[in-house]
């Protein structure tokens, strides 16, 4: 159960008790710690302390010990020397974390007196004889009487080991504090020491009146002896020497049983007898008594090579050692091979034999040897063995290979040879047979899946098979695509020497069901479906799907939720990941909590509370570092419906008479909130001393809310007034009065708003003029930092705007005459700047990403200037595709060709543009330093290549075309290994002379993921004649090679002859391709006989050509 923090301190025992002065009390004071639920504590220190009294523990006047399992801390207190009623107390603590545990401290207290006990007497237990390291039959006693010989209990007697290593009471202590009990009687059992000896144990028992004096007859002395014991039988010990024996039947292990009690003393005088486990064993007993040591000596001897167990026992006593001891007899030298399995056997051409050749290899008595070399030869037939030569023994001596029948009909021989070995060579025949196949079946790879896009980990395996259920090799089986838009590596293979034909399949890029055939038309069970399913692969991006560039009055919800989705790099919706919502500008609010979480399509909606402040939202959708994160949605915040009007500015200005103000008169148009509304009409009305409204009666309110209207006034000087009303607003209708004066108000000549850019000098001339010839006063509000102003002098506005200056700048020139009249111009100055990066990341130029892993990398640029844009290139090969258009783009190597790829971002603007590279190498997970093809004469293509790296490696394919964009096949049986030296090498051996190859490198991961290299082209030359090689080796013993070329098809026959012109063997004698051939001759005539040793000839014939070499055979 759960036990929470120490919390609480209670009692257990051992308060109120009374003992002798100067002696430890009958019993402890105890303690428990517990949790705030009663669970003890268990390794929590508790304090023990003497405060009054003078008593100790061990010595100490404090002593800390730690709760037990159940939470109980005690110890045990001496008393003090003085007599008294509780006149010894002791404080015990604890605390947690430095606060005191509830409870703590708690107080005992103990009473100390004289003893009544005047004398220590003996009772029972000494001069005892027993075995070395037992407890004692008897125990040591002794009694404490008063004067009258009365006994007295409670009284504390000492026990204490003075000699012999022996402990009391089966503990480990060597002195021990005993009271006496209601007879006056205190005992201890003494464990003997382990030593043998006579009265060699002593222990003494002493007891005092007040701790100090002691009893009459105290102290007391036990002596015990010690004698050897019975056999323990796990003390006791089996040795075998030497520990690895040749099976031989002759050379002896020497084993040594020796006895030893429970102290570990050598018991003589007993008989043993030993046993052991295996065969064909000469076990020799012990012929004496186990000796001075407790030995006794056995040996054995063996012909069977194996782990023995040799166990003991002592007969005298009948007990059974429990120690065993192991010899290895280990096999002599190899001295013959035999035939275990796998002879006369009939199987289709090319295909694998059902049962696999055995041959055994053991020594002169039968035992296995193992890990010795077997070489499996083919002499016969054309075929091949699975595994590669030579195959050594296994711990049962076995050596054995699986046999490929060659591809034409008929007998097939191979070998086992082991040379110097009895019985080698070791033949086998077996027979090769045309079949017919009807059926096809599937073996593995239906119901995989993975991530959609990516290769299913195990291939799609059919089996051909003939009537018998056996394999069919060459037979072509077709892999098509029947749902779903996924690849097959091999849309058509032909059955290898198991009757497999497989293909790998990348699954289709969309979420879903895949469906492949294997088609074989003509056989029972054709066509072969295979069903495999894509998954959603992790999340990659997240793009808008709804709610984007809505609006919606103030202190309303928008009227559509803001959706996106988030899908892998397919665009399969990917569900379970989190997306924040989150206001960045705006009067808005998210309804529902942060995060929200896609559902199985993808999708993660927020819904959307308008505030009260009219305007534009945005609001961003981001999740982690995918492509596309943040998404930023932007929502307009509408005013309300209007419900006041107030005036904004244009009242109480004086003009010239018939002219138009300097200012127009304004209306401001809110709603309820204070916001702006636009598209309201206003009624302007001149009510007193005439005049006009320039912009006519009615003007409709802009996006500002305002409604601004131009006012000439009356030709009259004197008071002026007009009017703007609407009805059902508050504060219409708006009074505006204007005084006309028959003085004419100076006027500027026009001033056009201006463009600058940054740190460049922009310079604006100012002029006004005025019909009373009035002299004139210029000056300027709202005026830049750094900018200046002749008002007095050239009226010329200078500025030259700084980088943080960028932007929009109003500027009002106002002139004044002597007279109260004035006018004002205000001027729009636009400061632009040309675009500069002044951050990028990643900071290195050059990065390198792999493609199988689906690395990523985030880049990001900082930039200065005035609306600015970005355009992020993405640069390969001959080909370019513009990625990003924000100020971020996240490159993903799966979806980038494997090559060096530029990045680049143009930062631009109305001024300029900006821009800054980064080079990208997107690798596959094997890099090639070399690839080449060399046609070997009589042996085939020899392909070599070595790697710069390999990440994640098993292995290759070697892919076959006689196109370079033609069917590739796979021509190795088995993957090629990765190996740390990353050179390899391989030989195709079924390529045809005059034919041109293409061969393609395929890497194959772990995950079973597969990349392939560009291709290589070799041409295999015609032989340019026939030609008959000299054998080699010559002289030869056992067998010899015979090279020949063909440069045309035709029937071939090798035939050897003896020097009196007779045939030997016919070694060949069939049709051939034009080609390069090698032929072996194993010293046989056509019966399987060994010839003798001597001079033979060697003839082919070929068409009209015929060849004849001579060949030494040396036995």
């Amino acid at each position: 159960a759960f036990v929470g923090p120490p919390a609480e301190l209670h009692y257990v025992s051992g308060d109120s008790l009374t003992g002798i002065i100067n002696s430890p009390l009958p019993q402890p004071f105890k303690v428990k710690v517990t949790d705030t639920f009663g669970g003890g504590v268990e390794g929590h220190p508790v304090t023990f302390t003497v405060t009054a009294g003078g008593g100790n523990f061990n010595g100490s006047t404090t002593v800390v010990d730690t709760t037990d399992a159940e939470g109980i801390a005690q110890a045990t207190l001496t008393l003090g020397p003085e007599v008294g009623t509780y006149n010894n107390v002791v404080e015990v603590s604890s605390s947690y974390e430095g606060n005191p545990l509830t409870g703590s401290p708690i107080t005992f207290r103990a009473s100390g007196g004289y003893s009544p006990a005047t004398k220590l007497v003996y009772v029972d237990g000494d001069d005892q004889t027993y075995y070395a390291g037992e407890p004692l039959p008897k125990p040591f006693k002794v009694k404490t009487t008063d004067d009258n010989g009365q006994p007295v209990s409670g009284h504390p007697v000492t026990f204490k080991v003075i000699s012999g290593g022996g402990t009391l009471d089966g503990d480990t202590d060597t002195v021990k504090v005993v009271n006496t009990n209601d007879e006056g009687i205190a005992q201890v059992v003494l464990t003997l020491g382990p030593h043998v000896g006579t009265d060699n144990n002593v222990v003494e028992a002493k007891a005092t009146r007040d701790g100090v004096h002691d009893l009459n007859g105290s102290p007391i002395i036990f002596t015990a002896s010690a004698e050897r014991g019975l056999p323990d039988p796990s003390v006791s010990t089996i040795v075998i020497e030497p520990d690895t024996v040749a099976a031989d039947g002759t050379t002896k292990a020497t084993i040594i049983v020796t006895l030893k009690d429970a102290a570990g003393n050598p018991v003589n005088g007993k008989a043993v007898i030993i046993s052991t486990t295996g065969s064909n064993n000469n076990l020799q007993q012990p012929l004496d008594l186990t000796d001075s040591n407790g030995q006794a000596w056995g040996y054995i001897s063996s012909t069977k090579a194996e782990l023995k167990n040799i166990t003991a026992r002592d007969v005298t006593d009948g007990i059974d050692l429990a120690d065993t001891a192991k010899v290895l007899f280990v096999p002599l030298d190899p001295y013959r091979i035999t035939l275990e399995d796998g002879d006369n056997q009939t199987g289709n051409i090319g295909t694998i034999l059902a049962n696999p050749l055995v041959v055994k290899v053991t020594d002169i008595n039968n035992n296995p040897i193992a890990n010795f070399d077997v070489e499996f030869v083919i002499t016969k037939g054309g075929g091949s063995f699975v595994e590669a030569q030579p195959i050594q023994t296994n711990a049962d001596g076995y050596a054995s290979v699986h046999w490929i029948l060659g591809q034409a009909p008929g007998e097939n021989r191979a070998e086992a040879r082991a040379p110097g070995l009895d019985g080698s060579p070791v033949n086998f025949i077996a027979t090769g047979v045309e079949p017919t196949a009807t059926n096809i079946a599937m073996v593995s790879g239906d119901g995989q899946t993975n991530i959609a896009g990516r290769m299913v980990a195990q291939p799609l395996v059919v089996k051909v098979t003939d009537a018998a259920g056996q394999p069919v090799w060459g037979y072509p089986v077709t892999f098509e695509i029947e749902v779903g838009e996924g690849t097959v590596t091999t849309p058509e293979d032909v059955t290898n020497a198991y009757g497999y034909a497989s293909t790998y399949f990348r699954l289709d890029k969309t979420v879903g069901t895949n469906v492949v055939k294997a088609v074989a038309s003509e056989l029972s069970g054709s066509p072969v479906e295979f069903t495999l399913y894509g998954i959603p692969g992790p999340a990659a991006m997240i793009e808008l799907e709804a709610g984007d560039g809505q609006q919606g009055q103030v202190n309303s919800t928008l009227q559509n939720p803001l959706v996106v989705k988030v899908t892998d790099m397919y665009g399969n919706p990917v569900e379970n990941v989190e997306v924040n919502f989150a206001v960045v500008s705006g009067d808005a609010s998210i309804v529902e909590s942060q995060p929200r979480i896609t559902d199985q399509n993808g999708k993660a909606s927020a819904t959307v509370n308008l505030g009260t402040t009219a305007g534009t939202v945005k609001i961003e959708a981001s999740s982690g570092t995918l492509e596309g994160s943040p998404i930023v949605f932007t929502a307009k915040i509408t005013s309300g419906n209007a419900t006041n009007m107030e005036i904004l500015s244009g009242n109480s200005q004086s003009g010239t008479v018939d002219r138009e103000l300097v200012f127009p008169l304004k209306v401001l148009v809110t709603d309820d909130y204070g916001n702006p509304v636009a598209g309201v009409p206003i009624t302007f009305v001149v009510t007193e001393g005439g005049g006009d409204l320039l912009n006519g009666q009615v003007v409709v309110t802009d996006e500002n809310g305002i409604a601004a209207n131009r006012w000439k006034l009356g030709i009259n000087p004197g008071y002026n007034e007009a009017m703007a009303i609407k009805s059902g607003l508050n504060g219409s209708p708006l009074t505006f009065t204007a005084t006309g004066v028959t003085n004419n108000y100076p006027v500027f000549a026009e001033i056009n708003d201006t463009t600058v850019q940054k740190e460049q000098v922009l310079e604006v001339s100012v002029a006004a003029t005025d019909d009373d010839g009035d002299p004139l006063t210029y000056g300027v509000r709202n005026l830049p930092d750094g900018a200046t102003f002749d008002s007095t002098g050239t009226r010329i506005f200078r500025w030259l705007p700084g980088s943080n200056q960028v932007g929009k700048h109003t500027v009002r020139f106002v002139v004044y005459d002597d007279k109260g009249g004035f006018d004002a111009e205000d001027v729009v100055i636009t400061v632009q700047a040309p675009p500069v990066i002044t951050d990028h990341y990643p900071v290195d130029e050059s990065h390198t990403v792999y493609w199988d892993r689906e690395d990523t990398i985030e880049f990001s640029v900082q930039a200065t200037g005035s609306s600015l844009e970005y355009r992020w290139i993405n640069y390969w090969a001959d080909d370019s595709l513009v990625v990003s258009t924000t100020n971020t783009y996240i490159l993903r190597a799966v979806n980038n060709t494997p090559e060096l790829h530029t990045i680049k971002v143009e930062v631009f603007n109305d001024v300029g543009m900006a821009s800054y590279q980064w080079y990208v190498s997107v690798e596959t997970p094997v890099q090639l330093i070399s690839f080449m093809a060399e046609v070997v004469q009589y042996q085939g293509v020899k392909l070599t290549w070595e790697t710069k790296v390999e990440r994640d490696n098993v292995g290759f394919n070697i892919l076959r075309s006689t196109s370079r964009n033609g069917h590739y096949r796979r021509v190795n049986e088995k993957i090629v290994p990765a190996n740390k030296t990353r050179n390899y090498r391989y030989l195709d051996r079924t390529v045809k002379a005059g034919a041109v190859y293409f061969y393609k490198l395929e890497d194959v991961d772990f995950r079973g993921d597969k990349t392939q290299h560009d291709p290589i082209r070799v041409e295999v030359p015609r032989p340019d004649k026939c030609q008959l090689s000299q054998n080699y080796p010559n002289p030869f013993n056992p067998e010899t090679n015979i090279n020949y070329k063909l440069s045309k098809s035709g029937r071939v026959s090798i035939r050897i002859y003896n020097l009196l012109g007779q045939q030997v063997r016919l070694l060949v004698d069939e049709y051939k391709e034009a080609g390069y051939y090698t032929i072996k001759w194993d010293g046989k005539n056509n019966y399987g006989q060994e010839v003798p040793s001597g001079v033979y000839y060697y003839q082919i014939k070929a068409g009209d050509f015929v060849q004849t070499k001579r060949m030494v055979l040396l036995r």
